[in-house]
């Protein structure tokens, strides 16, 4: 992001990890957002860009076609990411629209859906070192007035969550602490390779969708930069911890 607010954003993919030069009040305000997104709820072995305007998104109407300046700005975007990513490891997607996971947290933030948003896929089938790796290749949209946003969840076991009891599961509990305490320690390494982390984080990540998004945010991390949390919140077996790097002090 730039000083002044974000101009754009990249949505990468429910509990949110924000990365930014400056977050202020300015940023809901500025109708010249543009969001790039990583979305946890796109699987694929290539990595798609979708390049849709965000009010078609919501609205259902599919994509802009018109050479409108608000779909100028997100196809300019989608082409950015694109020479960030080259193929054959990214493609362009002018017909694929935003997952829930992204339009969700972006109704309540820019409610009147009047910014451009570019979501980036994930490759599940590739290890984390590939993703932080991947996601270091796009540090060059932070100075270019770009939102990074990771939808995501540190914690996600559907399969152990109880919509009776929503007091947090021991373990759970337990991982989300673990991975706080890692972020805070800038111990990348580790949570790149997250197995490692022990029984605990195996029960908390079984499947890695949820869990990469948070990579992209730490891999744009810049050394001076603090990793602070909101919304710390373990429920049954669901983490909705967020995290927030290079908001100003």
């Amino acid at each position: 992001m730039s000083e002044g607010g974000a101009s754009h954003c990249l949505w990468l993919n429910q509990a949110n990890f924000l990365v930014g030069s400056a977050l202020d009040n300015e940023m809901a305000d500025d109708a010249g957002d543009v969001a790039d997104l990583v979305d946890f709820h796109v699987p694929s072995r290539t990595i798609v860009v979708d390049v849709l305007a965000l009010g078609d998104q919501l609205d259902g109407l599919g994509p802009f076609t018109g050479a409108d300046g608000f779909s100028r700005r997100v196809c300019n975007l989608a082409q950015r990411v694109a020479e960030l990513i080259p193929a054959p490891v990214v493609r362009l997607d002018p017909v694929r629209g935003l997952d829930h996971g992204a339009w969700s947290v972006l109704t309540a933030m820019y409610a009147a859906a009047d910014i451009p948003v570019v979501q980036l896929s994930l490759d599940t089938g590739q290890p984390g070192s590939f993703h932080y790796a991947l996601a270091r290749r796009l540090a060059p949209l932070r100075d270019e007035g770009i939102l990074v946003m990771a939808s995501g969840n540190m914690v996600h076991n559907l399969r152990l969550f109880s919509f009776h009891d929503q007091r947090p599961a021991p373990w759970a509990a337990a991982c989300d602490a673990t991975l706080r305490g890692r972020i805070q320690a800038r111990d990348h390494e580790s949570l790149m390779d997250y197995d490692s982390l022990g029984p605990d984080s195996r029960l908390a990540v079984p499947t890695p969708e949820h869990y990469f998004p948070l990579l992209y945010a730490l891999a744009l991390q810049e050394a001076a930069e603090q990793a602070s949390f909101f919304n710390e919140r373990v429920v049954s077996a669901i983490s909705m911890t967020s995290v927030l790097i290079g908001a100003p002090s």
